[in-house]
């Protein structure tokens, strides 16, 4: 497929709960499918992927009154997480484009659309029987791993559903296929999310390459963004109590740390989740993680981060006195290091 990397005045996205992003950085790149393209945009927040669809403004406006109602209509319709987004994207030199012919969801995942017509993709009980079975269907089993993410589970059914996910995120973060990696990404994000802490070290073993494998930089994202955010809810910690999760994350950030990476793919935003989750867990490398992000002189980069580590301190503040002391140190010396 051929890259198409037209310049771009904006993109606007909108997702289910009405978020707008603006951003000037924007990687295309066609489906094979003529009006859509996929996108890699650079947002505040870092890199976000998504499915893009060329069409003028007052027929966005229509689509968005017609996503509205579907949503007041079906709220389920719009759970699974690859096709939330609905963006438009403008070019310099060629804005008008010719309207899609078909509706969006039906088009890109009409097979989504008709597994919501099977009532077991609404019950928890019935996704974990999907999930535990072993004839369960690779199709199956990567619908019942999207639904899951946004299903609510009770006591007894939670750690099965974390053995569960466990199992699917390690036994396919390899896979290059796009429909997987997806499913990946639900997994990592639903597991990180509702693991005990005993599990964090179990956790750290999904960052770790084989002889002949790989993570895709997208499952690396995946992996730190997801566990950034249950750090942020953890209890404080001493260096060295999750020595394998601390030396994993350290190592990531620090094999991305140059320049001609940082400029490139998903690495910023991988090095900044990466960074702020070793200085979440007290790390021994954090302070030479802030000072070289510092020492890269990127001031967009250092920026982000600097935002990013602001809105951590945010949240750890509400949980406590404490809860934020060492990272209103490092964010201090972020910015004595960058002057």
């Amino acid at each position: 497929m051929s890259k198409d990397t037209t310049p771009v005045q904006s993109v606007s996205v909108l997702n289910v709960h009405d978020d707008n992003i603006e951003t000037r950085q924007v990687i295309l790149q066609g489906i094979g499918v003529p009006g859509v393209l996929a996108f890699d945009a650079l947002t505040d927040d870092g890199w976000r992927r998504g499915m893009a669809l060329e069409f003028d403004e007052e027929y966005r406006d229509g689509l968005i009154r017609a996503v509205k109602e579907a949503k007041s209509r079906a709220m389920h319709v719009w759970r699974d997480t690859r096709f939330v987004n609905v963006i438009r994207v403008e070019f310099r030199t060629r804005v008008d484009r010719a309207r899609p012919s078909v509706p969006l969801v039906s088009h890109l995942h009409p097979q989504l659309i008709e597994d919501r017509r099977n009532d077991w993709v609404q019950s928890p009980q019935m996704i974990l029987d999907r999930l535990e079975s072993d004839v369960t269907t690779p199709d199956d089993r990567i619908t019942a791993v999207l639904f899951a993410e946004t299903m609510i589970f009770d006591g007894e059914q939670k750690p099965r559903l974390l053995r569960c996910l466990f199992k699917f995120a390690n036994d396919n973060r390899f896979s290059q296929d796009d429909e997987v990696k997806t499913a990946v990404g639900s997994a990592i994000r639903k597991f990180a999310m509702n693991m005990p802490e005993s599990s964090f070290e179990d956790y750290s073993t999904l960052l770790v390459p084989t002889g002949t494998d790989t993570l895709s930089c997208e499952i690396e994202l995946e992996l730190a963004k997801a566990i950034g955010w249950r750090l942020i809810r953890a209890e404080r910690t001493k260096a060295g109590v999750y020595p394998h999760l601390e030396a994993r994350l350290s190592g990531l950030a620090s094999d991305y740390l140059a320049t001609r990476l940082i400029l490139q793919k998903n690495y910023a935003s991988i090095v900044i989740h990466a960074v702020i989750a070793v200085a979440l867990l007290n790390g021994s490398r954090k302070t030479e993680l802030i000072n070289r992000i510092a020492a890269l002189r990127i001031d967009w980069f250092s920026d982000l981060f600097s935002r990013r580590l602001a809105e951590v301190i945010h949240k750890r503040q509400a949980m406590g006195a404490g809860y934020a002391s060492n990272l209103k140190l490092l964010h201090k010396r972020l910015h004595a290091a960058g002057r």
